[in-house]
């Protein structure tokens, strides 16, 4: 079903719609929350619902161009509540974390918590740095702050490649995401990868 034809139905309030949006991405969505987020069921399902929800309130206030237009904003919708959910669980941990008063005094006494962060700091740009900004998009790292000035200087085809990558997709399931042929995915991932380099030499 196009993009044109499901956003009919979704104006039309028609349950088909609903079915539809579940059918195309709903599965999808929630094998990506458990495998690669490491969501348990009732959390992966929570997220595939709260992101079908608000396809079906707000697909009306936006103006879809094209079928990839339309499954970037659902991917985009869709991760926007895989952060939240993130920075939820993880608010839930920091505060059930218990420390006893020796590890603490350990922790101020040696300084190790400042020399960790300050160690993170000299990581260049690699695959992982590229997860911590999918992931935790609040932060007040300067290197990420870098790397979303020069990530936002690509165009959005090149962006959403080497996010997408980062985040451990095939270049057989990018190449479905973006409506793309997959033939030459593998070199316009390097060329973006070299042009995203030759930017953050220049901030």
């Amino acid at each position: 079903m196009t993009y044109l034809e499901l956003i009919e139905l979704i104006d039309a309030k028609d349950r088909r719609g609903w079915e539809n949006l579940y059918l195309q991405y709903g599965q999808k969505f929630y094998g990506f929350a458990v495998t690669k987020w490491s969501f348990n069921e009732d959390e992966a399902w929570n997220i595939v619902y709260q992101t079908l929800e608000t396809i079906i309130l707000k697909i009306g206030d936006y103006k879809i161009e094209s079928q990839a237009h339309f499954d970037n904003l659902v991917f985009k919708i869709f991760t926007n509540f895989l952060r939240q959910e993130y920075r939820r669980m993880k608010k839930i941990a920091e505060e059930f974390q218990v420390l006893s008063y020796g590890e603490m005094d350990i922790a101020v006494a040696d300084g190790s918590e400042k020399e960790a962060n300050e160690e993170s700091l000299k990581i260049p740009f690699d695959k992982e740095f590229f997860r911590d900004y999918f992931e935790i998009e609040d932060t007040e790292s300067p290197k990420i702050v870098e790397l979303k000035k020069a990530l936002n200087k690509l165009d959005p085809f090149e962006k959403d490649l080497l996010l997408l990558k980062a985040n451990n997709f095939s270049y057989d399931e990018i190449a479905k995401m973006l409506k793309v042929d997959n033939n030459q995915l593998k070199v316009k991932h390097h060329r973006a990868k070299n042009k995203l380099i030759k930017l953050l030499q220049t901030i």
